[in-house]
């Protein structure tokens, strides 16, 4: 559905004028207008794909598009939670094989502010606390988790509105 409303212009490859998607066509600054009402939220749960979250909210995997562009998701491979059995992958690509129970920064222990000097005193007594990657990128992905979503009873009107947009 998201393509099919895009028009279609004439584009020069190869020499040739072919007939394709102008995938440039941005709606994001006029997209049809979400507020508080039309919006609930929901937390992704383990291994949850746009398609499913769709299919289990709106009854159709169609509708994933929607799920994104209500939540300025433009790519899903790194603003979508991976699943937690891909996140050890994911350390051990990122800080290497052993690398991912290494200190990758200090917080306050309540507040969970940044700490960016080593504090010894502060470690011992459990005023600071250290974050390991494995950690740091776990809470990346679990902030990830909690997105919003169009109520049902508003997505024919939000489709409708849509594709009059793209179609301007």
């Amino acid at each position: 559905m998201y393509f099919k409303s895009i028009k279609n212009i004439y584009y020069p490859i190869d020499g040739k004028i072919v007939n394709v998607k102008d995938i440039f066509v941005r709606v994001t600054n006029k997209s049809p207008k979400v507020n508080k009402v039309t919006l609930t939220s929901y937390r992704i749960a383990d291994g949850e794909t746009p398609e499913i979250v769709a299919h289990k909210f709106y009854g159709n995997t169609r509708h994933h598009w929607i799920i994104l562009l209500v939540n300025t998701i433009v790519d899903v491979y790194d603003e979508w939670p991976i699943p937690d059995r891909e996140l050890k992958t994911l350390c051990e690509d990122k800080y290497g094989e052993n690398g991912s129970g290494l200190i990758n920064h200090y917080r306050q222990s309540t507040g969970n502010r940044f700490i960016v000097d080593y504090d010894a005193a502060g470690l011992a007594n459990g005023s600071i606390e250290e974050v390991t990657n494995y950690t740091y990128e776990y809470e990346i992905n679990e902030k990830k988790r909690n997105i919003m979503l169009l109520r049902p009873e508003y997505v024919k009107d939000f489709v409708k509105t849509y594709k009059k947009l793209v179609s301007s």
